[in-house]
């Protein structure tokens, strides 16, 4: 899961996150689309043949295989929303007043 420190002011993001990231480790779409708003981020399940660690999209394969869950860095966008970076990806959440912490942005891109 997440390695995270937990006394960041964004702790009770935490358990959302992890989940997410276990939800990308299965393969399962349905489970990974219940932590993103409705249509935000594409989801594609074949390889991407070029530059397979960058994308807008959540590449299956990627997140199952490559995607990092070391926290990077993070930032609080808006008394809402804050944004992780991991040294693979970057995933921007905002939390719902109806379903809490849902992810409105996603990409691959690793630290250089």
């Amino acid at each position: 899961m997440f390695l995270f420190v937990r006394k960041n002011h964004l702790e009770s993001s935490y358990r959302p996150a992890s989940q997410f990231v276990a939800a990308c480790k299965s393969g399962d779409v349905d489970k990974i689309k219940s932590f993103m708003l409705p249509d935000v981020v594409a989801i594609s399940i074949k390889p991407r043949t070029e530059h397979q660690e960058y994308g807008g999209d959540l590449n299956l394969p990627f997140a199952k295989e490559r995607f990092s869950e070391q926290i990077m860095g993070m930032s609080r966008l808006s008394a809402s929303t804050y944004s992780i970076r991991t040294a693979t990806s970057y995933i921007s959440f905002v939390e719902t007043a109806s379903d809490g912490w849902k992810i409105f942005r996603y990409g691959d891109k690793p630290i250089q």
